[in-house]
């Protein structure tokens, strides 16, 4: 488990996606496709808070695309226990 109240943790990757848009309007049909490939580093950092019966996490994380186009998420999650 944990050896104490708090834990903070950190992590460093490499991506690499592919994204497909289609755009279609009633009555006309297709009006465009579109296909990208992006990689690039992310970094993510968090901590988590323990109290009795749940956690609660905080993360946030940083993408670098090839394309000089970051972009970041930030998320807050609670997780419960069942059983301890």
């Amino acid at each position: 488990m944990n050896d104490g109240p708090i834990d903070l943790y950190a992590q460093r990757g490499y991506y690499d996606a592919t994204v497909t848009s289609r755009a279609r309007a009633t009555g006309i049909g297709s009006l465009g496709e579109g296909k990208d490939t992006e990689s690039g580093a992310t970094l993510l950092g968090g901590v988590q808070f323990y109290l009795d019966n749940f956690t609660i996490r905080g993360e946030y994380e940083w993408f670098n695309s090839s394309d000089n186009v970051d972009a970041w998420d930030l998320s807050v999650s609670i997780l419960f226990h069942f059983g301890r």
